[in-house]
């Protein structure tokens, strides 16, 4: 295994390659079981580490949370066809894509206009504790 990571690590190698090969390894095989069980204490060692940090929880959470919301808005703007892309020619799905990405843009644009305008009246009515 050390091996393999110095070949990774001094450019000799791509990485690529490497997993290439270990792929084509039987399930048995000594090399292909150690980079499985480094993989799982890596896992291990990440679920530790995000359930003992209350902070790295919370930023988790927020991820999620704002990607969640994004597609449920995405969800919202697709209304045609259950926000399924049935055109079966891939350019026109990615056009579809990026039209509906162009939307939700602008919704989000509209939306900060509308709250900056929101503060600005606020603070001018005399509104002391509105943070930017």
């Amino acid at each position: 295994m050390q091996r393999i990571i110095y070949t990774i690590y001094s450019g000799q190698t791509k990485a690529s390659q490497i997993i290439r090969k270990l792929s084509s390894f039987n399930a048995k095989h000594p090399l292909h079981k150690a980079f499985r069980n480094l993989g799982r204490l890596c896992k291990t060692r990440h679920i530790f580490e995000m359930a003992g940090d209350m902070n790295f929880r919370r930023n988790m959470l927020q991820g999620l949370n704002k990607g969640e919301s994004r597609n449920a808005f995405s969800n919202e703007v697709r209304f045609g066809s259950r926000g399924v892309f049935k055109e079966k020619d891939p350019e026109l799905r990615v056009c579809m894509a990026s039209a509906t990405n162009l939307v939700i843009l602008c919704a989000s644009i509209c939306n900060t206009i509308e709250i900056q305008q929101k503060i600005r009246s606020l603070k001018a009515e005399g509104m002391k504790n509105i943070r930017r």
